[in-house]
């Protein structure tokens, strides 16, 4: 009997200022860091992550805007962003990289019984789209064409 799969994807990882409590599910090891950890609205804000995968890229959100970062050898980032200047009262700030398509993709071919999936997501997060950023669409594009191979 052949399976259809729904998915809808937790992933990275968040936090929200200044109240400093996860906003959405996280992998165990993945943690996220705000330097400072609150301020006024158009301020600049270093955040760094551990517990990601190595070596990808990745998209830091706060609010609508984006900011790009590259996870290094061991997991870890950081970048500098900017509060956006419409901010008011707490803002959620989220790490996600796009090695989860590769995940995604690997799932999928060790399920025989598996015929397709159906994509949608939950918070509407930019990176969650498969095509929403360069990064998230080739991680996909690799990743389909490894399991060619």
């Amino acid at each position: 009997m052949l399976r259809l799969v729904v998915l809808a994807v937790f992933a990275g990882a968040g936090i929200v200022l200044p109240g400093m409590h996860p906003a959405a599910a996280a992998p165990a090891a993945a943690q996220v860091a705000l330097n400072p950890a609150s301020g006024p609205a158009g301020s600049a804000v270093k955040v760094s992550g551990t517990g990601f995968k190595a070596a990808t890229t990745g998209t830091v959100i706060v609010g609508s805007a984006t900011f790009g970062f590259r996870t290094s050898a061991t997991g870890s980032f950081s970048t500098g962003i900017t509060i956006p200047a419409t901010a008011a009262g707490s803002i959620t700030v989220t790490a996600k990289t796009a090695a989860w398509n590769t995940d995604l993709v690997s799932y999928l071919a060790a399920q025989p019984d598996v015929m397709g999936f159906v994509w949608f997501h939950l918070q509407k997060e930019a990176d969650w789209r498969i095509n929403s950023s360069e990064s998230s669409a080739a991680a996909l594009r690799n990743a389909l064409l490894a399991r060619r191979s």
